[in-house]
């Protein structure tokens, strides 16, 4: 019974911070939970690759990609640049984790409902 109430509540706690975050932390746990994604699919990243060759090899594999890697360039800006982080980098990170969420729901579907879940959508 106590796991039963541990899933919701956690569920909710952190759906509270994600609401209640910054518009730079909201994009990084967005491209973080994507990159976590892509790794359970079987894509990580290089130790010698940028996010940017990743992708391009990451594509390269994904007979459609779509929107999959729409997140990189806004994640670059994120670690790379002192800008500010806009809405609408925020919504195209987020159009990758529901392409990427299909791709899981394919590959793993018990691990797609967990990150399903999780997706604060």
């Amino acid at each position: 019974l106590s796991i039963v109430l541990i899933i919701p509540l956690t569920l909710l706690v952190l759906h509270h911070k994600y609401k209640k975050a910054a518009a730079e932390e909201k994009l990084r746990i967005i491209c973080k939970r994507n990159l976590k994604i892509l790794h359970f699919i079987g894509f990580d990243i290089k130790t010698d690759e940028t996010l940017t060759e990743f992708a391009g090899r990451a594509t390269e594999s994904i007979e459609n990609p779509g929107d999959c890697f729409l997140f990189i360039k806004n994640y670059e800006y994120l670690l790379y640049s002192e800008k500010k982080i806009t809405e609408k980098m925020i919504v195209e990170s987020r159009k990758s984790t529901r392409t990427l969420l299909a791709l899981l729901k394919n590959e793993k579907p018990k691990l797609y409902f967990v990150y399903f879940l999780r997706s604060f959508q």
